[in-house]
């Protein structure tokens, strides 16, 4: 699917990419694709989305954990939001 590569993407982009700017508007990317793929949950039942397999899979799930703590407050608030709304971490 396009959106899983264009998922991949993003997460390269987030980090390769020191420029807040830039993360704040791959991190909107990610949070408009992971709010639509939330609406299709009901596809797969108790299985985990394949797009937040798919973030796992490319390190995406780690590097959002570590921006939980960028300096910028608006990375850190779209990296709050993905976290509340869309990924549990333990």
């Amino acid at each position: 699917m396009v959106e899983f590569d264009l998922i991949e993407v993003l997460v390269r982009k987030l980090a390769e990419n020191g420029d807040a700017k830039v993360m704040k508007v791959c991190l909107e990317g990610l949070e408009c694709l992971l709010s639509e793929f939330k609406e299709k949950q009901h596809l797969y039942g108790n299985q985990p989305h394949p797009a937040l397999e798919r973030l796992n899979e490319c390190g995406g799930l780690t590097i959002i954990d570590q921006l939980q703590f960028h300096s910028d407050n608006e990375v850190y608030g779209a990296v709050s939001r993905i976290i509340e709304n869309h990924l549990e971490f333990e």
